[in-house]
């Protein structure tokens, strides 16, 4: 006789109580897993001061758990979060770049804004009446700025194509910029140059409107481009900071130049001595020979003196009026302004040289 078939289909049952158990402990691992994950995606971070990561280029899943576990004060999330990245990393890739941890709540929100190239703006101000070089030391030292040896000095020519001039000092308007990490100085240089076009292009477009503008003002103004209202606005910026004064300045100027006087600007002066002005201004740096030096030469400068602010440009267009031919710093920031030289001279013995006469006093 063969072999019974009473055995057949029976199973040791010490090896289906093993593997019930395993399947029992595989789920329970897998949910363990889960859990975890869970928590380490939606479990808010440590950190309350604002805090900036970065992920450089080829950093991955690892290298952003590193990151990640600093803002961590429970050690065992370490694990958690480095499957939640990974897990998140293996659908799309991560952008490199700076975030700020404390924009996003937790694990989830963070890696939806790196997965989606959500920068943190880092920003640079570059100040009214700054020159093109303080604006290249500035974003120089900008942190994260990406500044070559070219972009220390633009090929401004490239920066717009435009009916206004080439680019160059003075085309760049003074204001907040954002950027990013590894932002390349040039698209600051775009950007500030695009505005400062539209601008004046603005205002530009009131000169034929604008009721400030004597008949006399036209004969002057109707020669003007756009470089010369943008020279024009420089120097006023450069004279002073307060908006009535620096209309009062705008008219000062349009007087003398209707009159075919010298404009007599000291910080053109200052501008065509460059890194050999001291500080100190003095007569015989009045008489230096440079095409900037409106003591010496009638009209505009060849260009503007530095980049002008908005409210400088506003200025030479709403200049005020009246008609004064001289103005002197009354120590305070603020001007004096006089129609006559025998005014003016009263007013520098005054404000400085601290000589007051009774005349004064009357």
């Amino acid at each position: 006789m063969g072999p019974s078939s009473s055995n057949a289909g029976w199973t040791n049952p010490d090896k289906s109580f093993l593997y019930r158990g395993l399947a029992v402990m595989s789920v329970l691992l897998a949910s363990l897993i889960g859990l975890s994950v869970a928590v380490a995606l939606f479990k808010p971070f440590d950190s309350i001061e604002r805090s900036i990561i970065r992920l450089e280029p080829g950093e991955g899943a690892i290298a952003l758990a590193s990151k990640v576990r600093a803002h961590r004060t429970a050690q065992w999330m370490s694990w958690p979060d480095r499957l939640a990245i990974r897990a998140m990393a293996a659908r799309a890739p991560l952008q490199a770049g700076e975030y700020e941890i404390s924009a996003h709540q937790d694990l989830w929100s963070l890696m939806q804004a790196i997965k989606r190239g959500k920068r943190f703006k880092r920003t640079v101000t570059l100040v009214e009446g700054w020159t093109l070089s303080d604006w290249q030391q500035a974003l120089e030292l900008a942190p994260g700025m990406r500044v070559s040896q070219r972009e220390l000095t633009p090929d401004l020519s490239n920066l717009s194509e435009n009916d206004l001039g080439t680019p160059g000092e003075g085309w760049f308007m003074p204001d907040t910029y954002q950027y990013e990490w590894g932002t390349a100085a040039d698209t600051v240089y775009a950007r500030a140059n695009q505005v400062m076009i539209s601008e004046l292009q603005r205002w530009i477009g009131t000169v034929n409107v604008e009721s400030a503008f004597s008949d006399k003002d036209r004969e002057v103004i109707n020669h003007f481009e756009a470089r010369d209202w943008l020279t024009l606005a420089s120097m006023v910026e450069k004279e002073s900071s307060h908006f009535d004064d620096q209309r009062q300045i705008a008219r000062v100027f349009l007087n003398r130049l209707a009159l075919g006087m010298r404009l007599q600007s000291d910080p053109t002066v200052i501008y065509a001595l460059g890194n050999n002005f001291d500080g100190d201004l003095t007569r015989r740096d009045l008489k230096v020979d440079a095409p900037h030096n409106t003591y010496r030469h009638k009209g505009l400068p060849p260009g503007p003196i530095c980049n002008p602010g908005r409210q400088a440009i506003e200025a030479v267009f709403r200049p005020a009026n009246g008609d004064w031919l001289y103005f002197v710093g009354r120590g305070d920031g603020t001007s004096q302004f006089s129609k006559t030289l025998r005014e003016h001279n009263r007013a520098v013995r005054k404000y400085q040289l601290g000589i007051e006469t009774d005349e004064d006093r009357g």
